[in-house]
């Protein structure tokens, strides 16, 4: 497994302490190419070391135009790539799509959901089966989000309300992918959001999310049961997320729709804005009776 990052110190952390443990608690070996022992041309050893690695991990933080160009040439020769970032804005709107983990320079959080995410590309790899395209599309309140790109969401709440609500609709395109999409649903919250139920038109059971702690400042929500969505159909799935009191309006900080797939996860990130709940206009009163 080949890692793809700027020759500079300050990564140097990133790489020891987050990256290669994350790939060897994986089941796989990972390296930089300052690291091997070689008289090749650096460039003709990127190239051929790209074209022989199972999965490679481009750290896009800074936009390194080497790390962009070596990642182009990757997806070129159709290998898989999990790209890496500390800010959403890191990763260029042409690779959004791509599976990729926005870790804010926390090495426990970049490891943890490395090592998931290595794992289940090189499962799906090894299967057969394409991992490095987004398989469905995704709306939360009417507004379509782009994986990795962080999109604005609204919720229109009465005075008083607890739980913000976001309508989540799955989409299987079938330009996109030619049979059943087996999925299952996650909601990451802000960590005062410490219970959410979910309502969904494939499981009628307990609504409950399962729920764990991720980082220090936010929770991950779990849908308790998968689902299939046949090509060109789609699934919808309701949150409700409940605060500590009250919700106030305005932002709400940062959510994410995470979609597990056989092929790792995917995460759609979205700023959440509550606005006060117009009353629908009261009947005008009654004319008076004629006399």
């Amino acid at each position: 497994m080949l890692v793809l990052m700027p020759f500079d110190p300050a990564f140097d952390d990133e790489y020891k302490l987050a990256i290669k443990p994350a790939c060897e608690s994986a089941g796989a070996y990972a390296e930089r190419v300052d690291e091997q022992i070689s008289t090749d041309n650096i460039l003709e050893r990127i190239y051929h070391q790209i074209a022989r690695a199972d999965l490679l991990i481009a750290e896009m933080t800074g936009r390194n135009v080497n790390v962009l160009y070596e990642t182009g040439y990757a997806h070129a020769r159709d290998r898989p790539v999990i790209l890496l970032a500390q800010n959403p804005d890191d990763i260029p709107a042409e690779l959004r799509n791509f599976p990729s983990i926005i870790h804010h320079g926390r090495l426990t959080t970049l490891r943890s959901e490395l090592e998931q995410e290595v794992r289940h590309t090189l499962a799906a790899t090894r299967e057969g089966e394409p991992s490095s395209t987004v398989p469905v599309e995704v709306t939360v309140n009417g507004v379509k989000l782009t994986a990795g790109d962080i999109g604005a969401v609204t919720d229109d709440i009465k005075e008083e309300q607890e739980a913000v609500e976001l309508q989540v609709v799955i989409r299987n395109e079938p330009l996109r992918l030619v049979k059943p999409v087996d999925l299952q649903i996650g909601l990451i919250t802000p960590l005062r959001f410490a219970y959410v139920e979910s309502r969904s038109s494939w499981f009628e059971g307990a609504p409950q999310c399962e729920d764990i702690v991720i980082g220090s400042d936010a929770r991950l929500h779990v849908a308790r049961e998968p689902c299939a969505i046949l090509p060109g159909s789609w699934n919808r799935i309701s949150f409700f997320a409940w605060a500590k009191g009250p919700l106030p309006l305005g932002d709400l900080g940062t959510f994410t729709i995470r979609v597990f797939t056989t092929s790792g996860f995917f995460d759609f990130p979205m700023t959440v804005t509550t606005i006060a709940k117009v009353p629908p206009p009261s009947d005008p009163p009654a004319p008076p009776e004629p006399e």
